[in-house]
């Protein structure tokens, strides 16, 4: 590209940027001359101009007139027209007293370019308001400062990491936060072979919560995300352009450690460490959850959470559920399920 390409393209860009109705005007445009700009005989878009209007075709020699396009034909403002022009980016090929003027590109690619240097901004809609339920972080136990903390976060969007070791509380959390209306839960490497990218926009979450942050090891990944938490926009290409989505989303995440996470996206959050829970407490958690969530009587709740603590060797209140979840409230169910869980144990 010239210099005086590139001189063209700073200004035009900043037309765009400036007064939105001028990217309108080269979008249609270039859609002109997709649609027209083509060998009569082959079709093939290999011209070579021969004449003011006469083009002639690389591949079979055949002659197109193209006179260029009117104002009407692709439903422009006229004074954009003549800027375009006078600004070199529109050539006027055919001036009539009666009909008009007609312009062509002078360099298509030139349009092209500037497209894809200014992307479309929506209109940023409001938040939405968030439904959150008033037993959140009930099978919780503890940290009521912090839960207090976890909700105002929610409501004033501000992106939350929780860090710590296995057999702490961020899971749970991050389980809780999902019962609200409009989350979306990914497991960090696993969402969809789509990625990210295409998950935000799809689904548009008013809270995206990821779990095992800390495995994200795309940087494309990473970078998206990065965009999404510092200006709420995604970037995504539609029909050959580039086009700025909105998406008003909050993140909360959950990582073993912060070692892996790169300092700028570490720096978008409001980070919390956690320490892991005791045995006791894991105990109130366990039986907390089975009761309040999966319909288990107490006194099999706190049988099955001995059975995952002390002869399954497991602080993972997860397993609990899977666990009653197979067993209900039958006892000896719950000690077969874990004999077997025991005999298939990874070591």
């Amino acid at each position: 590209m010239s210099m005086k390409d590139e001189t063209i393209t700073g200004r035009l860009v900043r037309l765009v940027r400036e007064r939105p109705g001028y990217r309108d005007t080269l979008e249609k445009i270039v859609k002109w001359y997709d649609e027209n700009f083509k060998c009569e005989g082959c079709g093939s878009r290999n011209l070579k101009r021969v004449g003011k209007h006469k083009y002639k075709c690389t591949r079979c020699g055949y002659n197109t007139i193209i006179i260029g396009f009117h104002t009407m034909d692709i439903q422009a403002t006229p004074a954009y027209l003549v800027k375009l022009a006078n600004m070199g980016i529109l050539e006027v090929t055919y001036r009539g007293s009666a009909s008009g003027v007609y312009y062509m590109p002078k360099d298509i690619d030139v349009i092209r370019r500037v497209l894809r240097l200014s992307p479309r901004e929506i209109e940023v809609p409001p938040p939405r308001e968030l439904s959150i339920p008033d037993d959140l972080f009930e099978p919780i136990v503890g940290y009521d400062d912090l839960k207090g903390l976890l909700i105002d976060c929610l409501k004033k969007r501000v992106h939350v990491l929780l860090v710590g070791p296995p057999s702490t509380a961020k899971s749970m959390i991050l389980q809780e936060i999902a019962r609200i209306d409009g989350s979306y839960f990914a497991l960090a490497g696993t969402s969809t072979k789509a990625g990210l990218r295409d998950v935000i926009v799809e689904e548009r979450p008013s809270i995206l919560i990821i779990d095992e942050l800390d495995k994200i090891y795309n940087p494309n990944e990473l970078s998206i995300l990065l965009t999404l938490m510092e200006s709420g926009f995604i970037t995504v290409t539609i029909h050959g352009r580039r086009e700025r989505v909105y998406v008003n989303t909050v993140v909360f995440a959950g990582a073993n450690t912060t070692r892996k996470i790169p300092p700028e996206l570490l720096s978008r959050f409001l980070v919390i460490r956690l320490r892991p829970y005791t045995e006791e407490e894991l105990r109130k958690i366990i039986v907390n959850v089975l009761v309040r969530r999966e319909g288990i009587s107490e006194p099999i709740a706190k049988y099955i959470a001995e059975k995952v603590i002390i002869e399954m060797g497991s602080r993972d209140p997860r397993d609990a559920i899977k666990i009653a979840r197979l067993s209900g409230n039958d006892k000896k169910k719950v000690d077969g399920i874990t004999r077997i869980l025991k005999r298939y144990k990874e070591s």
